[in-house]
């Protein structure tokens, strides 16, 4: 069994709401994403609505607008990348997609590469990458999706994660609903 269930229990949400109060910190920085040309808009390309509709790793399919941003170019090509991979879509048969920059700040992010916060919480990165895309395929949540969902309903605003596509990569994971006022996720240069 997963770990990360074993946070979602009653004695399990007393200790991941009293850690996530604890630990959370400010991130600002940039994220990066590729998005097809009909999501290229400065307001789709930061609304979070695709994860919403089809679920992410910590996203219900039906949950909350969620934005994932990978924090370094590299990362985000990656991501992508392993997509066209999963599905077999050749290199000539690649859609255009638009990598663009997201400046990002938040007042409540929870460091999940940081192993102090892992180790609170009982957790490993092999927990936190397990595929959550068999649990959709047999409408099950998926544990990170329920971390996820948890999190959202504590207020967090963003989640910074190892990539799982990208062994030194991380990812920016935004709750685009619990943005604070002094909060952003802003596509820059939109216009170029």
């Amino acid at each position: 069994m997963n770990p990360i269930l074993n946070l979602l229990t009653p004695e399990g949400l007393a200790l991941l709401e009293t850690t996530c109060l604890r630990q959370a910190v400010d991130w600002q920085g940039a994220g990066f994403r590729f998005a097809s040309r009909a999501f290229a808009s400065d307001v789709h390309f930061v609304d979070g609505r695709g994860a919403s509709l089809h679920g992410g790793r910590y996203t219900p399919k039906g949950g909350p607008a969620t934005l994932y941003l990978a924090v370094d170019p590299v990362t985000a090509v990656e991501e992508v990348m392993y997509y066209h991979r999963r599905f077999n879509v050749s290199l000539t048969e690649f859609k255009p997609k638009l990598l663009a920059s997201v400046a990002v700040s938040v007042g409540t992010c929870l460091d999940f590469t940081n192993a102090e916060l892992c180790s609170a919480l009982s957790l490993s990165a092999a927990d936190l990458l397990e595929e959550w895309e068999p649990y959709l395929n047999r409408n099950e949540l998926a544990p990170t999706q329920a971390l996820g969902r948890q999190l959202f309903e504590f207020g967090i605003e963003a989640l910074l994660v190892p990539s799982a596509r990208h062994d030194q990569g991380e990812n920016i994971v935004v709750f685009i609903d619990n943005l604070a006022s002094t909060s952003h996720a802003i596509m820059l240069n939109p216009d170029a």
